[in-house]
């Protein structure tokens, strides 16, 4: 048998929610907050569209009802940014290493912030935590996706979504806005390729090596790689 390859259109922004009753036939029956302390876990009750076979016959159509763990951020927002700080002049970037509880263990990353209460918008949460994990301030601020993106999915099990950033030639915040005490946070100036290094080999959370990767096409793209 020869195979034969379906070609599927990206998704446009208006296809990508997550609306109770969405176009994809998932309906959310209910949900409860079952747990809350840094995060909050639900159980979400969702209804699954009917199969194909089921399609065919509808005599044999039993909706499939399945219960999900959903994990998000304990704010009612469930988002978070990431932004990637891009010096023109040196060509470097600055990145955090920082001790990740999941793993006990250190990885590298972005500044990355949950928007929350104490945010008057994104870009506010942004600028917070350029200042409280990387010690910077200003500097041009690049939104890496569309306005009308609800942001990307953190993974498949979790509400949260993130808006990725780039911000371009930020200073040094001599009055730094202080760290969350849990934190145990390293700040490191590295070269573009160190960075792709620590990106590819595995040492560096996902949403950090999405941010880099967009961040680093559009500096490709608008010539702000190459030497001048």
């Amino acid at each position: 048998m020869s195979a034969t390859t379906k070609h599927i259109p990206a998704f446009q922004s208006s296809t990508i929610h997550s609306d109770p009753d969405s176009e994809f036939g998932f309906k959310i029956l209910k949900e409860e907050l079952r747990y809350s302390r840094y995060l909050n876990v639900y159980n979400r009750v969702v209804q699954h569209p009917p199969s194909k076979e089921e399609v065919a016959d509808p005599s044999k159509c039993e909706r499939k009802i399945v219960e999900y763990d959903i994990v998000g951020a304990k704010t009612r927002s469930f988002h978070f940014c990431a932004v990637l700080p891009y010096d023109t002049l040196t060509k470097s970037v600055t990145i955090i290493k920082e001790y990740a509880q999941g793993g006990n263990c250190y990885m590298y990353g972005v500044p990355c912030g949950v928007l929350s209460e104490k945010h008057q918008s994104l870009e506010n949460c942004v600028r917070m935590e350029l200042s409280e994990e990387a010690q910077l301030q200003g500097g041009n601020l690049v939104k890496l996706i569309t306005d009308e993106h609800p942001g990307l999915l953190e993974v498949k099990w979790s509400c949260n979504r993130f808006t990725p950033f780039l911000v371009l030639d930020p200073k040094r915040d001599a009055k730094p806005h202080p760290m969350d005490p849990e934190e145990v946070i390293e700040i490191l100036t590295v070269d573009i390729p160190s960075l792709k290094e620590i990106m590819y080999g595995g040492y560096m959370m996902l949403p950090s090596v999405v941010t880099c990767s967009m961040a680093l096409k559009y500096l490709q793209d608008h010539g702000l790689l190459k030497e001048s």
